[in-house]
């Protein structure tokens, strides 16, 4: 028999605001590199821990936007929603990834609104 979902609200989910900075990004360029080849598994072991992967097309600013969301119940990140855009899908999820496995790595992610510009 399969076990019934939580039932969630879209007013339970946060969006994680992080803005990236000039030194983001170069410190982002440099995780890529080193990173880039294993996107998938990098992807996978969240998916593992609870993360629920979704990447859409923006018609309006023409760019991906990837977002992964923590679905795991008792988690700090619990209900939080990381986004990211790009207009290479890959680099989309790719920052995403990043926010959540190396720039808050085992951290709290901020939920408080904030002005994004970029990643």
């Amino acid at each position: 028999m399969a076990k019934a979902g939580k039932e969630s609200n879209y007013g339970d989910f946060k969006f994680c605001s992080v803005t990236l900075t000039a030194d983001d990004k170069d410190n982002y360029e440099a995780w890529a590199e080193k990173n880039g080849q294993n996107l998938l598994e990098i992807l996978a072991n969240c998916s593992v821990e609870g993360w629920k992967t979704s990447v859409t097309w923006d018609s309006e600013n023409e760019c991906f936007i990837g977002s992964l969301t923590c679905r795991s119940e008792g988690h700090k990140n619990e209900n939080v929603v990381v986004v990211s855009r790009s207009d290479n899908l890959l680099e989309a999820l790719a920052l995403t990834l990043y926010k959540i496995t190396d720039l808050y790595k085992g951290k709290k992610l901020p939920t408080d609104k904030l002005k994004n510009n970029w990643g």
